[in-house]
C-alpha cells in the first residue's frame, strides 16, 4: 500500500501555493546555466563554476518564513550529508528581498546547516534560473546543464503531508546522475511561497498600501501575523508585506486565508474571518500596481496588542504538567494532558482563555471539562470549556452568565503542534475568572450532536451520517463547533422547528481538520421545546483525498485521528431558576418526572448522547436499575447497539460482548414477541446470555420494538431480584412505546 497522510500540517501550510500548474516555469531541462558568484551569510564568495568542477550541484532556491522550507530544511540537510562525500553540493539559494543576510545566516545557525545559503539580493540568479517559488531545486551536472527541476518530494502538500514520500525526487535525481544515467523523471511541480521579488511601483496608482491595503490587513490579518504568534512573517510594515504581496494574493483569492470555512449562504456570524470580494480586489489591484507605499502621512495608526492575557486577571492558572519538546521535523499526532483543579465544589466560569507558551508552534488547543463519574476517562462525559486558535477569542462571558465546572471534574488538554525546522518546547495554560454563584442566572452549557454507530467503507468518497438532538425544553443556541477528523469533508446544522420549518445555521462545505474553528452566531438562535437540531456530515475515505491515512481500511468511531468522529458540538444558554446554588447535575435530585421521561425518550434511539441522557434521568427515577441496553436481532446476530450502566457492571461476566451469533439466546425470541417479558429472578430464565448475567444480576424486563425496521429489545437490569413494581413496569413500558415511536425506519 503506497504511504497516505496519516496527520495534518498546520494551516500555515495553507499559505503556500496549491496552484502546481503554474508552479513549473518553462522547461529549463537541459540549459546550461551561466557562471555565477554569490555570498553567503558570513560574506564568503561560492562560485558555481567551482562547485561543478567537484561534481553535481543541487542548486534549491530557499526563504528563511516559508513554512514549507522549514519542513524541507532537515532534509536538505540529510540529503547533504548522505551525497556530499560522492562529490555532490547541496546550495541553497536565498533570493527574497525580505530576508537580509543578517537574517539568512541566523536561519542557517538555527537549522545548523553544513551547505552554504548564498544571498541573491536582486534576485538575478533566481530570474537566470526561472525560479519561481521556495522551496524549488534545479540539478545541474558538471557542464553545468539542466538535469533536474522541481520538488525535493512528494511528502508535503498544501494544508497536508504524507507520513513518509511516494518518491524522493530530488534524491533519485542525483542518484541517476552519479550512476551516469538518464534522470527519469526530469520535471516535477512546484508547491511553496513565491520568491519576493522587489517590483517597480507605478507612480499613479490609484490604489496603495497606506491608503487602502494595511487598513485591510490590519482588519483580517495582522492579529495573526505579527511578531512571536503563529503565522509565519509579520504584515505590520510595507517593507515586510511588499515582497510576500504574490504570496498573499494567491491564498486571498484561493480562499485559504484568512481561514474561514462557513458558507457564506447560511447563517451569519460574529467572529467572520471571510474577506469580502472588494478588499481581495482591493489587493489585486494594488500587487498589480507593483505594491506603492502611497502617502505615509495616510498610514493608519499601528494596532495595539495585549499583553499577556486577554480576559481579565485570572483568578487561577493551570499549566501542562511538563513541558513539551516538539521536534524539528514531521508528524506529531494531537497530545492529550490530563490537569486536576482541585475542586472540591462546582466552579461558576464567566471568563476563560487558553494561552499558548510557545504561539510559534502552537497551532490550537482546546481545554474540555471531564466529569468525575463514568469510568475510563476517555468514556466519561465531557464538554468543551475553551479553545484558541489563530484568530479565535477568549472565553468572555456577560454578568450573570457562567459555564459549570462540575466539582471533581478534570482539565484536558488537547494540543495541537506543528513542527517549523527546528527543536522547540512548550508549556501551555489556560487562566480562568470565576462568578459569584448567588449572580448567575442563565448557564452556557456545550452539548454535542454525535453518531458513534457509523461504517465507512473502503474507497468511499462521499459517506454520509447523521444525527439530531431533540430540545425538550427551550434553549438558545450560542455558537456551532463542528468536529471530524482527516477523512471529514462536509459538514451541516439544521434547526427543525415544532411547526416543520427548517433553517440551516451553518454549512461548511470544505471541512479542513487543520483549523479547528467555532462559529459564534451574530445573534443567538431560539430553539422552541419540540425543536431538533440536526447534523450532517460527509466523509472522503478514498485514495484522492490526500489527507486519509488508509483508503483500503474500514473506518468507525475512535479517538484516535486515523479513526472518525462525528461531533456537532454547540453552546446553549438556559435559565438557572433560583441561581446557581441550585442541586447541579453531578449531584442530581432523585425527582424527575414521567413527563421529562417521555420527553427524553424521543431521542433516546436517535444518538449516543440522547441514549445517555435517557439512561441518567430513568436511573434517577428508578434507583434500582443498574444497565439498559437496547439490543438489535436480525440475519442470525445479536447486536448491542446501545448501552449505559453503573461502574461497577463492567466486572459482570457477559455484560461487555457487543455483537454475538443468537443461537442458544434468548433476547432475539424476545424481540418477536407482542408483549414484553419480565424476569423477577435471572437464575430461573433460559437463554445462555441470561444464566451468564444471573451469575451477578437479579431480574430483567424486556420491551420489544422495531429500531430502523430490524427485531429490537429496550432491555432493563437490576441486581435486585424482584426490582420491577407493576408502577415501574408500566413507566417502562411507556418510555420504551415513545421511545419506539420516534425512530426512523432505514
Amino acid at each position: 500500500m503506497r504511504s497516505q497522510v496519516t496527520v495534518l500540517v498546520a494551516g500555515l501550510l495553507l499559505l503556500v501555493s496549491a496552484k502546481v500548474a503554474s508552479a513549473v516555469p518553462e522547461p529549463a531541462i537541459g540549459r546550461t546555466v551561466s557562471d555565477f558568484t554569490l555570498r553567503d551569510g558570513q560574506g564568503k564568495e561560492h562560485r558555481l563554476s567551482a562547485l561543478t568542477r567537484r561534481g553535481p550541484v543541487a542548486v534549491v532556491f530557499l526563504g528563511t518564513e516559508c513554512p514549507l522550507v522549514k519542513l524541507y530544511i532537515p532534509k536538505l540537510e540529510q540529503l547533504h550529508q548522505k551525497f556530499a562525500p560522492k562529490g555532490v553540493t547541496i546550495l541553497g539559494i536565498n533570493a527574497n528581498a525580505q530576508d537580509s543576510p543578517e537574517e539568512i545566516a541566523a536561519f542557517a545557525k538555527e537549522h545548523r546547516l553544513s551547505f552554504p545559503v548564498l544571498r541573491d539580493p536582486d534576485a538575478h540568479v533566481a530570474d537566470h534560473f526561472a525560479a519561481k517559488r521556495t522551496p524549488e531545486a534545479f540539478v545541474l551536472d558538471q557542464e553545468r546543464k539542466v538535469r533536474y527541476q522541481g520538488r525535493i518530494d512528494d511528502q508535503f502538500y498544501v494544508g497536508t503531508l504524507r507520513s513518509e514520500p511516494t518518491r524522493r525526487d530530488l534524491a533519485v535525481a542525483l542518484g541517476e546522475i552519479l550512476a551516469g544515467e538518464e534522470v527519469t523523471v526530469a520535471s516535477t511541480p512546484v508547491e511553496g511561497c513565491f520568491i519576493g521579488r522587489r517590483r517597480q511601483p507605478k507612480a499613479d496608482a490609484a490604489v496603495t498600501y497606506a491608503k487602502d491595503v494595511a487598513p485591510i490587513f490590519n482588519r483580517r490579518c495582522v492579529e495573526c501575523h505579527r511578531e512571536g504568534q503563529v503565522a509565519p512573517f509579520a504584515m505590520t510594515s510595507a517593507e515586510e508585506v511588499a515582497p510576500w504581496a504574490e504570496t498573499i494574493l494567491e491564498v486571498i483569492e484561493d480562499r485559504r486565508m484568512p481561514p474561514w470555512h462557513a458558507s457564506p449562504d447560511h447563517g451569519t456570524f460574529a467572529n467572520e474571518a471571510r474577506m469580502p470580494a472588494e478588499e481581495i480586489e482591493t489587493v489585486r489591484r494594488w500587487v498589480e500596481a507593483g505594491t506603492p507605499l502611497g502617502d505615509p502621512k495616510e498610514m493608519p495608526e499601528p494596532l495595539q496588542f495585549a499583553e499577556g492575557w486577554r480576559i481579565e486577571e485570572p483568578e487561577t492558572i493551570f499549566s501542562l504538567p511538563e513541558e513539551v519538546t516538539i521536534p524539528a521535523e514531521g508528524e506529531v499526532a494531537y497530545k492529550y494532558f490530563t490537569v486536576d483543579p482541585g475542586f472540591t465544589e462546582d466552579r461558576w466560569i464567566r471568563q476563560a482563555e487558553a494561552k499558548p507558551g510557545n504561539p510559534a508552534i502552537v497551532h490550537h488547543i482546546i481545554v474540555y471539562v471531564v466529569e468525575p463519574k463514568g469510568g475510563l476517562l476517555w468514556k466519561r462525559k465531557r464538554s468543551m470549556l475553551v479553545a484558541t486558535a489563530p484568530g479565535a477569542r477568549p472565553l468572555r462571558l456577560e454578568e450573570g452568565i457562567a459555564k459549570r465546572i462540575p466539582a471533581g471534574s478534570l482539565l484536558v488538554f488537547q494540543m495541537h503542534y506543528t513542527p517549523n525546522g527546528s527543536v522547540q518546547t512548550d508549556r501551555s495554560s489556560v487562566g480562568l475568572v470565576f462568578a459569584d454563584p448567588k449572580t448567575v442566572k442563565r448557564e452556557v452549557l456545550t452539548r454535542g450532536v454525535s453518531n458513534r454507530r457509523f461504517r465507512i467503507e473502503p474507497g468511499a468518497s462521499d459517506h454520509r451520517v447523521e444525527a439530531s438532538r431533540h430540545f425538550g425544553s427551550e434553549g438558545k443556541i450560542l455558537s456551532l463547533f463542528p468536529h471530524m477528523h482527516l477523512r471529514g469533508k462536509s459538514f451541516r446544522y439544521e434547526a427543525i422547528h415544532p411547526d416543520g420549518k427548517r433553517e440551516i445555521l451553518l454549512d461548511v462545505p470544505r471541512y479542513d481538520f487543520n483549523w479547528q474553528n467555532s462559529y459564534i452566531l451574530s445573534t443567538p438562535r431560539s430553539m422552541p421545546k419540540g425543536s431538533v437540531l440536526q447534523c450532517v456530515a460527509y466523509y472522503d475515505n478514498s485514495a484522492s483525498n490526500l489527507a486519509n491515512p488508509d483508503p483500503t481500511k474500514v473506518v468507525t468511531w475512535g479517538d484516535q485521528t486515523d479513526d472518525e468522529m462525528m461531533i456537532g458540538y454547540y453552546d446553549v444558554l438556559r435559565d438557572v431558576s433560583s441561581g446557581a446554588r441550585t442541586p447541579p447535575p453531578s449531584t442530581p435530585s432523585r425527582e424527575v418526572s414521567d413527563a421529562t421521561l417521555l420527553e427524553l425518550a424521543e431521542s433516546s434511539l436517535q444518538t449516543s448522547d440522547g441514549f445517555e441522557a435517557f439512561s441518567a434521568a430513568l436511573e434517577r427515577r428508578v434507583p434500582l436499575l443498574d444497565r439498559i441496553c437496547l439490543t438489535t436481532a436480525d440475519g442470525g446476530t445479536l447486536e448491542i447497539v446501545y448501552a449505559e450502566q453503573k461502574r461497577e457492571f463492567s466486572k459482570i461476566p457477559g455484560a461487555g460482548f457487543r455483537r454475538s451469533m443468537t443461537w442458544g439466546f434468548a433476547l432475539p425470541k424476545y424481540a418477536q414477541r407482542e408483549e414484553p417479558i419480565q424476569h423477577d429472578d435471572l437464575t430461573q430464565a433460559s437463554g445462555y446470555e441470561l444464566k451468564l448475567l444471573s451469575r451477578r444480576l437479579g431480574s430483567s424486563y424486556h420491551v420489544p420494538l422495531l429500531y430502523q425496521g430490524k427485531p429490537a429489545t429496550l432491555n432493563f437490569w437490576s441486581r435486585k431480584q424482584k426490582a420491577f413494581s407493576p408502577e415501574v413496569t408500566t413507566l417502562l413500558k411507556d418510555v420504551a412505546t415513545r421511545a419506539a415511536s420516534k425512530v426512523a425506519v432505514q
